[in-house]
C-alpha cells in the first residue's frame, strides 16, 4: 500500500533533480524552503510481499497544487542512508543527497533535508498553525524548568539548601543547555517560522481575495444587462478571467474551479452565436462554483483544535 500524504517524505536532493532535469515545475514560495507542485508526479516505493509472497509495487500520485515543505530530519544506523554516511567523503554527501554534518554538544549528528508533501494550501496553513502551536508549548516548559532550575540555584547560593558536587553540576549544565535553547536556537526557529508563516498565510489572504474578485466580476454580468455582454472585447474579457482562475490548483478548489473555467468558456461559445439568455446562465453555474471554492478555502481552519486556535496569525 502507498504510504498516507502524513507519512511521505521525499529527498531533497531527488526533488531537485528532477527541477533540475524538467521532469517537474514548480512555484517557489519560500525561496526552496517551501515549493508548490505545477506538474504531478509519480512516487516509487520499494516493493513488499503480500501475505501469499507475492512482491507488490508500491506507487503514489501526488496531484498538481501539493505543497513541498522541506525539514532537516536527524539521521541514525537505522536509516536507509546510514550506509552513504559510511561510504562517503563529507562534500559528496552534501553536494548529492544534501546530508550534512553538525556538531551539537560535543557529539557528531548527520542530517538530511527531505520534502514533506503537503496535499492542500488548507492543510498547509493548519500545519504551520500546529507547528506555532507545539513551539510555544515547548518553550513556555522550558522557561518554567529554566525558571526552577535558577531558583534553586539562587537557593544554593543564599544557603537555604544544600546541594552536592554532582548535584551542583548537573543543575549548571542543565541551565547553560535549557539557555543556550531558549535565546539562541529557539529564536532563530522563531525567525524561521515567521517567514514561512507570514508566506503561506499572506498567500492564502491573496489567494480569497483573487477568487472573490473574480466571482464578483462574473455575479456582474451574470445579473447585470444584456447589453453588458454585447460590449466590445466581452469574450476577451472572460477568457482573460478564465486564465487567471487557472492559477488555483491546490486540491480543495481544484474541481470547483475548473467547473467555474468550463462555464467561463461556455459563456463565450454561447456569445458568439448571440445565445445572451445561456450565456447568463452559464455566468450563474460559474458563481455557484466559485462560492463553493471560496467556502472551502474560508473553512481551512474547521479541523484545528480549539487550543490551537489562538495560534493563527494575524497579517
Amino acid at each position: 500500500m502507498p504510504k498516507r500524504y502524513g507519512d511521505l517524505r521525499v529527498p531533497a536532493s531527488l526533488i531537485r533533480a528532477w527541477i533540475d532535469a524538467g521532469k517537474i515545475a514548480v512555484i517557489p514560495k519560500v525561496g526552496v524552503k517551501l515549493l508548490q507542485l505545477m506538474t504531478p508526479i509519480y512516487l516509487t516505493f520499494p516493493q513488499v510481499y503480500d501475505r501469499k509472497r507475492r512482491r507488490k509495487n508500491r506507487r503514489m500520485w501526488v496531484p498538481a497544487g501539493s505543497f513541498l515543505n522541506s525539514r532537516w530530519i536527524l539521521l541514525g544506523p537505522r536509516n536507509t542512508e546510514w550506509k552513504l554516511i559510511t561510504s562517503l567523503t563529507e562534500q559528496e554527501l552534501k553536494e548529492l543527497y544534501i546530508i550534512v554534518r553538525v556538531e551539537e554538544e560535543g557529539q557528531v549528528r548527520w542530517y538530511r533535508l527531505i520534502y514533506e508533501i503537503v496535499s492542500s494550501e488548507s492543510q498547509l496553513l493548519r500545519q504551520r498553525v500546529h507547528i506555532r502551536s507545539r513551539y510555544a508549548k515547548e518553550r513556555s516548559y522550558k522557561e518554567a524548568v529554566l525558571e526552577a532550575v535558577e531558583r534553586e540555584l539562587g537557593d544554593y547560593l543564599q544557603g537555604k539548601t544544600q546541594l552536592n558536587t554532582r548535584q551542583l553540576d548537573e543543575l549548571v549544565i542543565l541551565q547553560r543547555r535549557l539557555g543556550n535553547r531558549l535565546f539562541d536556537s529557539m529564536a532563530a526557529v522563531q525567525s524561521k517560522l515567521s517567514e514561512r508563516d507570514t508566506v503561506a498565510f499572506l498567500t492564502a489572504w491573496m489567494n480569497i481575495e483573487g477568487l472573490r474578485d473574480r466571482k464578483n466580476r462574473l455575479s456582474f454580468l451574470a445579473n447585470g444587462q444584456d447589453s453588458e455582454l454585447q460590449r466590445h472585447n466581452i469574450e476577451v474579457h472572460l477568457l482573460n478571467i478564465s486564465d487567471r482562475l487557472a492559477v488555483y490548483i491546490s486540491r480543495e478548489v481544484r474541481r470547483s474551479v475548473r467547473w467555474a473555467r468550463y462555464h467561463v468558456q461556455m459563456t463565450v461559445s454561447d456569445i458568439r452565436e448571440s445565445r445572451i439568455r445561456d450565456g447568463k446562465h452559464h455566468l450563474k453555474r460559474a458563481v455557484e462554483h466559485l462560492n463553493t471554492a471560496l467556502k472551502a478555502l474560508l473553512e481551512w481552519d474547521k479541523k484545528l483544535p480549539e487550543d490551537e486556535r489562538r495560534y493563527i496569525p494575524s497579517l
